[in-house]
């Protein structure tokens, strides 16, 4: 196992930094080799609200994804904060380098599936209520811009916060049912199904990516999110078993509402109450 010294992370900080130099972003994956080692380097700035998350979920995915079969999920090797002359700070995620095959398999679309549903048997630690290990906001294809901006303390809030989208408009109430959540198994499920999210290795292996948009979710949340997808991974809920049939018409209406709102909290907090009013 590498041991990473100063050295090795000022040599990945100026790798990233070209990178940022030369596409123009502050965020991005590069290769670096470490002691005539590959490994692969996600990075960005420290202030992001999804870094932590997505360090305990690529953890925790990747310890699970050891007993599973022909499945992967990149292990963190080390991680560290690296802070400029001007005070601006960037954590980096070192990761086993995986090599990938250039173009997907002829069967794709059933190692993806295999992925989705060994996703889904993966349980939350036993304190976790909802959304991605490590806190933060859950991302995923429901909310607007694919990233909700509020930070639900538990699926009783989550379910209020779309009721609360249903009533926003009057004549929507009338034509949709209200949404029922608590009910609903909690699964590990793939917010943003985009097919970059899924690589395949050369030993025939899919491998498991986009951690950044997994999260820990009812039932209805991970229908939502595959029939969204469409095509061949919009029939796997029902194949699934999964619960929420009734929910899918009021979700993807309060979805159109989300897109046209500015105020994306519905003036909620994260209880899925309404926000107490400050007085002046």
């Amino acid at each position: 196992m590498t041991t990473f010294q100063e050295a090795d992370e000022r040599r990945i900080i100026e790798k990233c930094q070209a990178h940022c130099q030369e596409y123009q972003r502050s965020s991005g994956i590069v290769a670096c080799n470490v002691a005539d080692k590959s490994y692969m380097v996600k990075f960005g700035p420290s202030t992001r609200k999804y870094t932590a998350a997505r360090i305990a979920n690529q953890r925790y995915l990747s310890s699970a994804s050891q007993n599973a079969d022909k499945i992967r999920v990149p292990n963190i090797v080390h991680e560290f904060t690296n802070e400029s002359e001007r005070g601006v700070k960037t954590t980096c995620l070192v990761t086993e380098f995986i090599d990938l095959v250039e173009f997907p398999p002829s069967d794709k679309d059933t190692r993806i599936e295999n992925a989705v549903r060994w996703l889904a048997t993966v349980a939350p630690p036993q304190d976790h209520k909802l959304g991605p290990l490590g806190g933060g906001y859950i991302v995923h294809r429901f909310f607007k811009e694919y990233e909700a901006d509020l930070v639900f303390h538990d699926v009783r809030a989550l379910e209020r916060y779309v009721e609360k989208g249903r009533k926003r408009l009057c004549r929507l109430e009338t034509i949709t049912r209200h949404v029922e959540l608590t009910d609903e198994p909690i699964i590990c499920v793939q917010g943003d199904m985009d097919e970059s999210h899924f690589g395949f290795d050369q030993e025939g292996n899919i491998v498991v990516m986009g951690l950044r948009s997994i999260s820990f979710l009812p039932h209805s949340f991970g229908k939502y999110a595959l029939q969204a997808a469409g095509g061949h991974y919009g029939r796997l809920p029902n194949q699934f078993g999964w619960l929420g049939e009734t929910n899918g018409l009021t979700m993807a209406t309060v979805a159109s509402v989300l897109a046209m709102t500015g105020d994306t909290t519905l003036g909620r907090d994260e209880y899925g109450e309404e926000k107490k009013r400050r007085r002046g």
